[in-house]
């Protein structure tokens, strides 16, 4: 990693300690969090503030400034899970540097006793001996466990000294030793994840980059984070956007707004198909035909082709499921809801409620109950076309013209503060967002392994 950390109460800090950015650090930030304040300024964060302390005050000027970025380390969080670390794949590959760094431990003791005796090897084999004790009982629950003591308790970390003290030959002395709190194996993402997950509520993930600016390589206006992400070309799959593709133009204007709305933290890592600018026209037959005119052409970016969760989308996919799409293409529809598994429909045979899921339920379906009701009654489904190798009819919401409209208002109230975005009503919409954040979670927990492995198989 190419920046030090340093784990505070309130705070975890990062600072450069090379001549350029951490690009993997600096993508769990956007433009937005960047800070630009006077050394004097009573709003700097805890660490920061301590820093600034720290220095000779003839060295600093009343407009001199620190450039820093800050965001909370929940947020931090859901960028990782986007970014293929959730928690599960944390503790994967936690698990799986585990073993490989116990192997290690012990092929160095083993090569230590059969050494000829000495003060140096008789030192070497105790903190050995001590180091495959420690990783032999080692958790991922008792890493996080003693993470947290560590910050509770305001012990300095980062590695760059040797911890000496009464928890010498400890998990929390091995801990206070290593670098990423000795986290095992070289994944700093996965190590930040389950830091934020041991003791990320109330706590801010803040990356100073003073020393970047007041040594000239960068300037305070620059943006770091459109840097960041220029250094991490080769790595396109994980630092570019995710790629959605919907049914239709309407369907990709609700889900992005509301992606806006829901989880601003998270929006700028995925892109809407703009339909007017492609001149494309909708419908799950057309958007399965895109699927595979992007497999083709070898779009390199994660696709997500979101289908209706209605009879013509359950025939798509199961028409997709027989070609060989790339990983990073994923073809899935619209979450079954509760709200629809009784539902209003319109037949010949009446009036009936039945379960809709995966026969009717569009996009709009998802808008919450107060957009679909009309005179206190939620519109009907009205049943159309009948899907012969599904054996089942085609239904669509009615009126979905005004049921646009009154979404359209619904987010006016929410973006002027007067609906709170936590309003069970969302809710619908919240289930598709959780969908697409887990869409690639199995494919980037393998990956990573995987890489994990390649890299210890490699020494």
């Amino acid at each position: 990693m190419g920046s030090y950390a340093e784990f505070w109460v309130g705070s975890l800090l990062f600072t450069s300690t090379k001549n350029d950015i951490d690009p993997s650090l600096m993508r769990l930030f956007r433009s937005w969090d960047k800070h630009v304040a006077s050394v004097k300024s009573a709003e700097l964060p805890d660490p920061v503030r301590q820093q600034v302390d720290g220095w000779d005050e003839d060295d600093l000027d009343a407009d001199d400034e620190v450039v820093y970025y800050q965001t909370p380390a929940t947020s931090a969080a859901d960028r990782l899970d986007v970014l293929g670390y959730p928690l599960a794949g944390a503790r994967a590959v936690f698990d799986e540097g585990l073993r490989a760094e116990l192997a290690r431990s012990k092929q160095s003791l083993e090569s230590y006793l059969r050494s000829d005796p000495s003060e140096t090897r008789d030192l070497l084999v105790t903190a050995y001996e001590a180091e495959v004790s420690i990783l032999g009982e080692l958790t991922v629950d008792s890493w996080m466990s003693t993470l947290q003591q560590i910050v509770r308790t305001g012990m300095r970390t980062g590695g760059r000294d040797w911890y000496e003290g009464p928890h010498m030959l400890t998990l929390l002395g091995y801990m206070l030793s290593n670098d990423l709190c000795g986290f095992p194996g070289p994944d700093s993402d996965a190590a930040l994840r389950l830091t934020i997950e041991a003791c990320g509520v109330g706590v801010e993930l803040v990356y100073d980059v003073s020393d970047l600016v007041w040594s000239q390589y960068f300037t305070q206006d620059d943006d770091l984070v459109a840097y960041a992400l220029g250094l991490s070309v080769e790595d396109l799959q994980s630092t570019a956007k995710i790629i959605i593709l919907t049914e239709g133009r309407s369907d990709a204007q609700i889900l992005s707004t509301s992606l806006d709305l829901l989880h601003p933290h998270l929006a700028d890592y995925y892109s809407f198909l703009d339909f007017d600018a492609m001149r494309l026209t909708g419908g799950a037959g057309n958007l399965a035909n895109l699927v595979k005119a992007f497999a083709a052409a070898g779009v390199a970016n994660k696709v997500i082709a979101l289908f209706d969760n209605d009879t013509a989308g359950v025939a798509a996919l199961r028409a997709l499921g027989a070609i060989d799409l790339p990983q990073h293409i994923l073809p899935m529809k619209l979450p079954d809801l509760e709200l629809l598994r009784a539902y209003p429909t319109v037949g010949p045979s009446g009036c009936v409620d039945l379960d809709v899921n995966g026969l009717a339920a569009s996009v709009e379906l998802y808008l919450g109950s107060d957009v679909l009701m009309d005179d206190g009654k939620l519109l009907p489904i009205q049943w159309t076309g009948y899907e012969r190798t599904l054996g089942c009819y085609q239904g669509e919401v009615l009126d979905k013209g005004p049921i646009q409209e009154r979404f359209r208002k619904k987010l006016e109230r929410a973006r002027s503060g007067t609906l709170e975005p936590s309003d069970p009503e969302w809710d619908g919409l919240r289930a598709i967002f959780e969908e697409i954040f887990a869409a690639f979670h199995e494919l980037d927990i393998g990956r990573n392994v995987e890489a994990l492995r390649a890299y210890y198989s490699a020494d």
